[in-house]
């Protein structure tokens, strides 16, 4: 069924709204458990195990568990290998850093000669693998564009979630920690390709408004909780849960599925832009500060009444088609 964005039609005869643009409420509930489907089918494309799936608390606590051979199998160690020895890897597709800070490109890229022209910001295996031996990690960005496996995981995700689903992967070397604690903007898929890593997982924020993606400062944390990833395992992590990561006695080399929902304010946008359709983008407020305030005030009362009518389940899907459309390209 189509849902309109615009606020649902008047009935002329005695002004009160129709129901015309509205699904019935066996509709409604049809399409979600339509969608309830897709979600418990999006979660079984990571999961080895469906119990696992059940398991998990979205958005509330981590959770360990066997990845799908689908999952597992979305990079080997040998195609990430082949990366730096033989293809087009380019920057900015790859970052390497150590510490907090990122390498110098000409200290971890070649310049080839294409037909008379020269390019620069390859990925040079040799240099990459002497950085790896003081440290460092490498970040393989965007696998969604250009990676068979990942990317039509990521879009089958993005479908059935009504998210954007991007992918990623680091490398890290023996001992060495890839990137000190932080928090991720994302719904986070991790599943380990090779090495065993130590992860370490702080606390997940209690609300929205009492966090930033980014480093986190230890003194503001609790004690973490440790586990380890091996090759075939997997871990969720909800959006911004504090963690960091540490390689053991061998690199390791993990893939980061990062899964972003619509956000409140991306749907209130949408619903402020379909309730505003009807304003003509030519319409000012003219006259005297107190006829302006006037107008302004009608437009928002306008406004408010048009909200109160919108079609909400909708206004929902559209936001999280747009999203899922948007990891396309990303």
């Amino acid at each position: 069924m189509r849902y309109k964005l615009t606020p649902h039609p008047r009935d002329h005869r005695d002004g009160r709204a129709t129901t015309s643009a509205t699904p019935t409420s066996a509709a409604q509930a049809g399409l979600a458990g339509a969608a309830d489907a897709d979600w418990r089918q999006a979660l079984e494309l990571l999961f080895e195990h469906p119990s696992d799936a059940a398991a998990l608390a979205w958005g509330r606590s981590y959770l360990q568990f066997a990845a799908s051979g689908t999952f597992r199998c979305v990079l080997t160690k040998e195609t990430a290998e082949t990366w730096l020895d033989c293809s087009l890897l380019r920057h900015p597709y790859f970052t390497v850093v150590l510490g907090d800070q990122a390498i110098p490109l000409p200290e971890v890229s070649s310049t080839r000669a294409v037909e008379g022209h020269t390019y620069d910001g390859f990925a040079d295996g040799e240099k990459i693998r002497q950085w790896f031996a003081r440290g460092a990690t490498l970040s393989i960005g965007a696998l969604h564009d250009w990676h068979p496996p990942a990317q039509q995981l990521c879009r089958e995700l993005g479908r059935r979630l009504s998210a954007t689903a991007t992918a990623s992967v680091f490398w890290t070397a023996a001992g060495a920690n890839g990137l000190r604690v932080h928090r991720d903007d994302a719904q986070v898929f991790i599943v380990q390709i090779a090495g065993t890593k130590t992860w370490q997982l702080y606390d997940t924020p209690a609300a929205p408004g009492a966090w930033q993606p980014g480093y986190v400062d230890l003194t503001d944390l609790p004690a973490p909780t440790t586990l380890e990833l091996r090759p075939g395992q997997a871990l969720y992590l909800p959006e911004g849960l504090a963690h960091s990561a540490t390689a053991q006695h061998e690199p390791t080399i993990h893939v980061t599925l990062a899964i972003r929902e619509p956000s409140l304010r991306d749907v209130m946008l949408l619903a402020v832009k379909a309730c505003l359709a009807s304003v003509p983008k030519h319409a000012v407020m003219g006259g005297s500060a107190v006829a302006r305030e006037h107008a302004a005030r009608e437009l928002i009362g306008r406004l408010a009444r048009a909200l109160d009518r919108i079609d909400v389940a909708g206004l929902v899907a559209s936001a999280g088609a747009s999203a899922s459309r948007s990891g396309a390209g990303r």
